[in-house]
């Protein structure tokens, strides 16, 4: 109930995303009206990590990821679709947002080990500086891939992440992984530039990019 909807006019997909493994794990989508929009539902994220002027994301830097998907703990290699607890999950009937941390990315690698890939990020539950324990436990979990994880700089939100996959979901406190977005600016100015309506296309990185990459 409530809300808009848009219809997607056109799709960017990486050239080197493959359905069955992790890395490149994004895409750009070209929206447009349908008969469920209306005006007024809210201002995009203006600012993209890797093309507008940052510091750099390092560990504890405080981000917020938003999602519709399960909430409940799930033990790695579980099926999603019951939690810890062996409850039926289901998707929030509301959007849900989370704050975390950045984790460091060898930090991270330490926990995840090769299956974290140099182009991507992690985040944990925000911890209290006082007390060092994080007082609500947030993940990403099965329903959240591509949703936002976003950090303010300046008093704007900037887009940082892409919600990615993770072992379990909030498990233990594993870290939730996410597609490093400013590893990936030049390909999203390159996607959007051969965008057609009403088609998927597959766009690789701009030779530059995918040097740095390698």
């Amino acid at each position: 109930r409530g809300g808009a909807t848009y219809a997607i006019d056109a799709m960017a997909v990486h050239g080197a995303y493959r359905p069955e493994q992790t890395p490149n794990d994004i895409a750009l989508l070209r929206l447009k009206p349908d008969r469920g929009s209306r005006d007024g539902v809210g201002t995009p994220i203006a600012l993209l990590a890797g093309r507008d002027g940052a510091p750099p994301l390092r560990a504890a830097v405080p981000v917020a990821a938003y999602g519709w998907g399960y909430t409940g703990v799930v033990a790695p290699q579980a099926d999603p679709l019951f939690n810890a607890s062996g409850e039926l999950q289901r998707n929030p009937g509301q959007l849900q947002v989370g704050e975390l941390e950045a984790l460091g990315w060898a930090t991270c690698r330490k926990r995840l080990g090769s299956d974290l890939g140099p182009r991507m990020l992690c985040a944990v539950s925000r911890r209290d500086p006082a007390t060092g324990r994080a007082p609500r436990h947030v993940f990403s979990c099965r329903g959240d891939s591509g949703g936002p994880l976003v950090r303010e700089v300046g008093g704007r939100d900037m887009l940082v992440g892409v919600a990615s996959w993770s072992r379990g979901c909030g498990y233990r406190d594993t870290p939730s992984v996410y597609t490093d977005v400013s590893r990936y600016a030049e390909w999203v100015e390159r996607a959007r530039t051969q965008l057609r309506s009403g088609q998927v296309v597959l766009v690789d990185d701009p030779p530059a990019a995918r040097a740095a990459a390698d």
